[in-house]
């Protein structure tokens, strides 16, 4: 990832990421697990609104997943929207809104399909060395089942950090 500041109020962030997954268990058989690489492109252009660091922001996300084997895979392309909202120094929201144009291919068919991309976060300081963060998201993305080789996926997190490396001496 790399980052350019523009000035005091607008940046340039461009991220690539590159995995290569092997299973130990990675078979040939229709609706097994599959090893797969995949590429990811994003560039994000982010602008300050005011000081007290609510963001507005444009992306645009390109994927190459493909499957091991041969069993295809999805290329997909997400334009999203996206708003961080600081309401003070501990509590901090993130809203992104966008749709996904993808391609899936399966074994030598392909077929389109397109969805909206949402997601919803905040991250609450609790402490100094405690923080509550959770998020809600749902889009269209990738599978390793090569039966479908794209899925429409809810995801939710919650998570609560505690600092113990002060205790611990």
């Amino acid at each position: 990832s790399v980052r350019y500041i523009i000035d005091q109020r607008n940046a340039v962030n461009t991220l690539i990421n590159f995995t290569d997954r092997a299973y130990d268990n990675d078979s040939t058989a229709l609706g097994a697990t599959r090893d797969y690489e995949q590429v990811t492109f994003t560039p994000l252009y982010s602008r300050s609104l005011n000081r007290s660091g609510d963001t507005i922001s444009l992306g645009y996300s390109v994927t190459d997943h493909t499957l091991g084997h041969g069993a295809g895979g999805i290329d997909s392309s997400t334009l999203f929207v996206g708003y961080d909202r600081v309401f003070n120094p501990q509590f901090i929201s993130s809203v992104q809104l966008g749709y996904t144009d993808a391609q899936i291919d399966q074994s030598g068919t392909s077929s389109d399909s397109t969805s909206p991309f949402f997601e919803l976060g905040f991250n609450y300081r609790l402490s100094e060395k405690t923080a509550l963060n959770a998020s809600y998201g749902y889009s269209l993305r990738y599978t390793t089942l090569n039966l479908y080789n794209a899925e429409q996926r809810s995801d939710m997190l919650i998570s609560l950090a505690h600092d113990l490396t002060a205790k611990i001496k």
